[in-house]
């Protein structure tokens, strides 16, 4: 019987509803006869169920057999998507259902599905729901017009254009985004918050941001307490704070820090900035030209900290402190503390510069105290006086004679050579042209005495006083040439004696020989 039904099986189905467009199953009843018209014997069947978008022809959509239907008096009941998901198909269209049985032909004619009452509700060109009273996704019992109830993990609510362009999201963790596809704050607008009719945002410490149409005559921040402004929150180098009149930014903290007051003064170049004249207590206009530094307290001083550019004689200052012309004082002293590391006096017995914290040592130019270097010159050093260093027999101990060092003498190597100004050399200021002398490794080995390791630092930010500093080393070995000239004379006092022996030698050979001729 049944492969008689394989080939002149027909069917009637009789019942059919989709109780929701987004349904995982849809339930099929029918009724199974054979060509005469008699129903089939009971049993379990073999059925094969395709959906199409066609009455004929074309590919199915989707497919799935269940092997093994109960048939009860030519009747069945099938659940389409038991076996194979239906979550493939959107079911914005009209579907078409075809059956084969025990792996037969596909039997005719194909059945279009119908919609139930409830899915005529949601489908359908008007996309209206005609019914009156709460709508639940999720729920069988909303509270709401719209109650939407979802798993933690899943997306709450999203509008988009048909353009794929997110209007609204509401994310698991509650966060809403208006044009934002992934919010990242409780509220999360991509573009402009309009308030109308004024009002304010309130918070929870009692601090508001407030409209004037709200209290006051102008826009306003209030707080209890600090009122703090914040820009370049990301902290990526990009931002700054404007407070505008009209359309005119009159006061601007630019990304860096520095201030610029007065209009036009979009990029302040220093820490203050101000386009026009500046008014305070202790700036006097003495003379209708001049401005001075005159406190009438004589207990208040002009006070600057940290980097701030000083030009006088100079618009673009490269220091903290540029003086363009002569700087005259009887007494200057720059430092932080008692006892300076630069002082420039003048008085009855001191008149110079003194690099030290307390100078020592009267009629000095320059006088300099300093446990690594007492001075360090990159550069030629000329002078037109005498070189001179302590050499008093009362600061020595330990003087014992030089050993022999005519031989060692032999040993050095004297070399011509030009320095480079590349690297690390071009920040030393090194001479050019030839020069005559040694190489430290090379003198090391012979006399370790007259070489040490040398260190020389410079900073990479050069004259920026914006910059803080960035110091780098620089490590070399230096030879002292002024040590070699007591060496050079032991040797030439060694070598005299030799010269005077090697005479005296000669004189005694000359005497003896003439003592031989005149025999």
């Amino acid at each position: 019987m049944k492969s008689t039904l394989k080939t002149s099986l027909y069917y009637l189905l009789f019942c059919m509803m989709i109780t929701l467009l987004c349904a995982d199953t849809i339930s099929v009843q029918g009724v199974l006869r054979d060509p005469l018209g008699k129903t089939v014997s009971d049993g379990t069947y073999a059925m094969t169920f395709r959906l199409y978008d066609q009455a004929t022809g074309g590919t199915a959509l989707w497919e799935e057999t269940q092997g093994s239907v109960q048939v009860l008096h030519g009747v069945y009941n099938a659940e389409l998507g038991s076996v194979t998901p239906l979550d493939a198909l959107p079911f914005d269209t009209t579907y078409w259902l075809g059956l084969s049985i025990e792996g037969g032909v596909e039997l005719e004619p194909r059945f279009k599905l119908l919609k139930s009452p409830a899915a005529m509700s949601v489908l359908g060109s008007e996309n209206v729901f005609p019914s009156v009273g709460p709508v639940g996704v999720g729920t069988f019992s909303p509270d709401a017009a719209l109650h939407i109830i979802a798993d933690s993990a899943d997306t709450k609510l999203h509008i988009e254009q048909s353009n794929g362009e997110d209007i609204i999201v509401v994310d698991p963790a509650g966060n809403f985004g208006v044009r934002v596809s992934t919010p990242a704050e409780a509220l999360d607008i991509n573009g402009n918050l309009k308030m109308r009719n004024g009002g304010a945002i309130m918070f929870s410490d009692g601090s508001s941001l407030s409209s004037a149409f709200f209290g006051g005559s102008a826009s306003s921040l209030t707080s209890n307490g600090n009122t703090v402004i914040t820009t370049d929150a990301d902290n990526n180098g990009s931002g700054e704070v404007q407070f505008k009149v009209g359309n005119t930014t009159e006061i601007l903290v630019a990304n860096n820090g520095n201030v610029g007051i007065g209009n036009g003064l979009n990029a302040p170049v220093v820490k203050l900035d101000v386009n026009g004249d500046i008014s305070g207590s202790i700036f006097l206009d003495k003379d209708d030209n001049n401005y001075y530094l005159d406190p009438s307290d004589a207990n208040i001083s002009a006070i600057f900290a940290g980097k701030v550019g000083i030009g006088i004689g100079s618009n673009t200052p490269n220091a903290q402190l540029q003086v363009n012309g002569s700087l005259v004082a009887n007494s200057l002293w720059i430092g932080t503390t008692s006892g300076y590391p630069l002082e420039v006096l003048s008085d009855q017995l001191r008149t110079g510069w003194f690099l030290n914290s307390s100078p020592n040592s009267a009629g000095a130019a320059i006088y300099a105290n300093s446990t690594n270097y007492a001075g360090y010159f990159e550069g030629d050093l000329h002078y037109t006086g005498s070189l001179t260093g302590p050499s008093d027999r009362k600061f020595k101990t330990d003087v014992q004679p030089v050993d022999p060092v005519l031989n060692r003498i032999g040993q050095i190597k004297v070399h011509t050579y030009n320095y480079k100004h590349t690297g690390e050399a071009e920040k030393m200021n090194l001479p050019a042209g030839t020069q005559f002398g040694f190489i430290a490794q090379e003198l090391e080995e012979i006399f370790p005495e007259l070489v040490k390791d040398e260190v020389n630092v410079y900073n990479k930010n050069g004259d920026n006083v914006e910059a803080e500093p960035d110091m780098v080393e620089i490590h070399y070995k230096g030879v002292n040439q002024i040590g070699m000239i007591p060496i050079l004379t032991a040797a030439i006092q060694e070598q005299q004696a030799e010269i005077e022996a090697q005479n005296a030698l000669i004189n005694d050979l000359r005497q003896r020989l003439e003592a031989l001729e005149n025999r």
